[in-house]
């Protein structure tokens, strides 16, 4: 893997680029080949021995290169930074702890991301109520399907009776 990516990056054309990028794929075709191959004698013959070696040897190789192109291979998205969130209003009633809140506008990173509320401070100074709320974020939890209820929990009880 890493022999590949540095004659990648140390390939002076697009030709050569091309030629490395073709050879790794090559190898991973091959290498994949073998892996399943191994796979399918091993489950066949699970007490020979070369049939074990051969599966730990075909998944070696099939290590050394994991994806089907180089060019993917090294390609990183950055884990989003963990964020706490302070948002300051005017007065607000009805925040309560553990709410959740979405906040648009955030790079795309984090919208697999909520914020949960840990703490609400109200202040009143000189006749203005102001409402302060600090937030954790933490990853989305998507709701478990239930076929007696829908979503939107007013709908699920509005039709419940129908």
């Amino acid at each position: 893997m890493l022999a590949h990516y540095l004659t990648y990056i140390e390939a002076e054309t697009t030709d050569e680029k091309k030629e490395v990028e073709q050879e790794y794929e090559e190898a991973y075709k091959k290498n994949f080949t073998n892996l399943i191959t191994a796979k399918s004698e091993y489950y066949k013959t699970p007490l020979q021995e070369d049939s074990k070696l051969n599966l730990q040897e075909a998944l070696k190789k099939y290590v050394s290169v994991p994806k089907k192109s180089l060019s993917t291979l090294f390609s990183f998205t950055s884990p989003p930074y963990p964020l706490d969130v302070e948002i300051e209003m005017d007065g607000c009633y009805g925040f309560r702890f553990g709410d959740v809140l979405t906040i648009e506008g955030l790079p795309a990173q984090y919208n697999k991301f909520v914020f949960s509320i840990t703490k609400i401070d109200h202040s009143l100074l000189a006749n203005d109520w102001s409402t302060k709320i600090t937030c954790l974020m933490r990853p989305s939890l998507s709701p478990i399907p239930n076929n007696n209820l829908t979503s939107n929990p007013i709908s699920a009880v509005t039709t419940k009776g129908k």
